[in-house]
């Protein structure tokens, strides 16, 4: 079974918004015919009318009052809230959103479970796991997104991915961390390619240049999974090296995988670059 897929079972409604509306209705008063109102009284009346009036709609024909503030609020989202969303998708034997809980938010948000959106999500929530969000990751990070349902959750999800480009540096890390099974300190290789083939296409066009054929490599390299180090060294490739490969040396401190990397890829290509031809120089002047 590919990582996809099995990402894809491992992470396996709409509520209403709910609008007050409030109608103010004052009792008229009654005043004796006999006895007469000073003008003074009748003008502060009338100015404290219009002013309650004003901050809560305005008057219709009938005379009844248009409320605009309350209509245009929507219900708070508040730690209680949040909660009831929280044990629609909790456990049953465990205080936490599992596998099925997370492939029924899924469907719920109509996402695939293997969105990229949903690694954002997880770096947004800070969760540690993956196909896990504890009461407090879920619940502090709904707060924070002010959301209290679903679709206003798939609504945030956007927003959260665009904030995650931004600080793909930090996205990167993260994603590392989450792919590591428990105790581990090595991503196995399959994780490790998955991961990369969801995380550096929101990174930017620089950072996504060699995934495919990275992967490609990886795939037909017998090694037993990928190190923090290895993970964190090819993101700083991706950020300095071009296109090319004309710019990279065998001299710098790369990691022989990367070096091994450069080299296919340059055979494959058939590029000649400046380490080759100051190589050739120097043996052309030995002759």
């Amino acid at each position: 079974m590919g990582i996809l897929a099995k990402l894809r079972r491992a992470v396996r409604h709409t509520t209403n918004k709910e609008r007050s509306g409030q109608q103010d209705s004052k009792e008229k008063m009654k005043i004796p015919a006999q006895e007469k109102v000073p003008k003074a009284v009748k003008t502060k009346k009338k100015t404290k009318e219009m002013a309650a009036v004003s901050s809560i709609g305005r008057k219709t024909e009938g005379g009844s009052v248009e409320n605009f503030s309350a209509q245009s609020t929507k219900t708070p989202v508040t730690c209680g809230s949040v909660e009831k969303l929280f044990s629609a998708y909790c456990d049953a034997n465990e205080d936490s959103i599992l596998a099925e809980g997370m492939e029924k938010l899924c469907i719920d948000m109509h996402i695939d479970p293997t969105d990229v959106r949903m690694l954002a999500l997880a770096w947004k929530f800070g969760a540690a796991t993956m196909c896990r969000f504890s009461r407090k990751e879920f619940v502090s990070g709904c707060l924070a997104l002010s959301v209290d349902n679903a679709d206003a959750l798939r609504e945030k999800l956007d927003s959260v991915l665009e904030e995650s480009s931004s600080s793909c540096s930090d996205l990167y890390k993260f994603t590392f961390r989450f792919g590591l099974e428990a105790g581990e300190r090595c991503a196995s290789k399959d994780m490790a390619i998955a991961l990369w083939q969801l995380v550096l296409p929101v990174c930017g066009e620089r950072v996504n240049t060699f995934t495919e054929e990275w992967c490609r490599f990886l795939e037909e390299k017998d090694i037993r999974g990928v190190t923090r180090d290895c993970w964190m060294v090819y993101f700083e490739f991706c950020q300095v090296v071009d296109e090319d490969l004309s710019n990279y040396s065998f001299d710098d401190a790369w990691p022989s995988l990367l070096d091994e990397f450069v080299e296919a890829q340059r055979k494959k290509r058939g590029l000649i670059v400046k380490d080759d031809a100051d190589n050739n120089d120097s043996d052309d002047e030995r002759d």
